[in-house]
């Protein structure tokens, strides 16, 4: 940042080097120190200098992988004081403090072609189906995201490095100089791409290929959920979230 001996945190507030890296060795994790993405131009139109990342779902069950599911993640709660609102997380309305900022928007993507055909803002009962962002008003649907093809191939090649995950959710920054890996999940939140496409998750090739696993595999892949659903509800220990920059 400009301002000697300070950093520059989300939402604007400035902290200097020596209270961040004190407040980060509180935290028994380690820490990854990554370069600052900017958005595609396209990209920076609508929603700002924010990354909107991509949920790329591909499945490995077959001869190749296939992309199965595309959401794109859009942020639009920009002016909360809580650096969790700065991101594209898919944010329920009803946490939104006040109402006063608008939700994330959530947009369903064409796999094949990265034309965006629907935007819905808002979770559950409160739900609505948009075609605009709520802060720059440039219209969403309609638009074909850039790189695309590099998008599919960057997802299909880097998913045959770790061929045992057969359920993968690549999450994709769309940069001016192409797509960049931001991570991978283990099948990540199913919510993501449901919420944006308006549809379940068993595809055709998943489906075939869950009813050839086992009786034991499949109670340990529902134990596994169960587990992950209690654990949301009743985290371990108190939850501390260093400063995000």
């Amino acid at each position: 940042h400009a301002a000697p001996d300070a950093l520059c945190m989300a939402g604007g507030k400035r902290v200097k080097v020596a209270a961040f890296v004190n407040s980060i060795r509180e935290f028994p994790k380690r820490f990854m120190f990554l370069e600052h993405l900017h958005p595609h131009p396209v990209i920076e139109e609508i929603c700002g200098d924010r990354i909107a990342s991509l949920r790329v779902v591909v499945f490995l069950g077959g001869s190749s992988p296939e992309i199965t599911h595309v959401a794109w993640k859009i942020p639009a709660a920009e002016g909360s004081p809580d650096p969790s609102f700065v991101a594209d997380n898919l944010i329920p309305a009803n946490l939104i403090p006040h109402n006063l900022i608008p939700a994330n928007l959530i947009a369903a993507v064409n796999k094949d072609s990265g034309e965006i055909y629907r935007v819905s803002q808002g979770t559950g009962l409160d739900l609505v189906e948009r075609e605009d962002h709520p802060q720059s008003g440039k219209k969403i649907t309609g638009m074909k995201l850039p790189h695309w093809d590099q998008v599919k191939d960057l997802c299909l090649t880097a998913s045959t490095a770790i061929p045992g995950l057969q359920l993968q959710a690549w999450d994709i920054a769309l940069c001016a100089n192409g797509p960049v890996i931001l991570e991978v999940n283990m099948g990540g939140e199913f919510d993501v791409p449901q919420v944006a496409l308006a549809e379940g998750m068993l595809t055709t090739s998943i489906e075939n290929a869950l009813s050839y696993r086992n009786k034991a595999w499949k109670t340990a892949v529902f134990g596994s959920i169960v587990k992950r659903s209690f654990a949301k509800l009743w985290p371990k220990g108190p939850q501390r979230t260093p400063h995000a920059a």
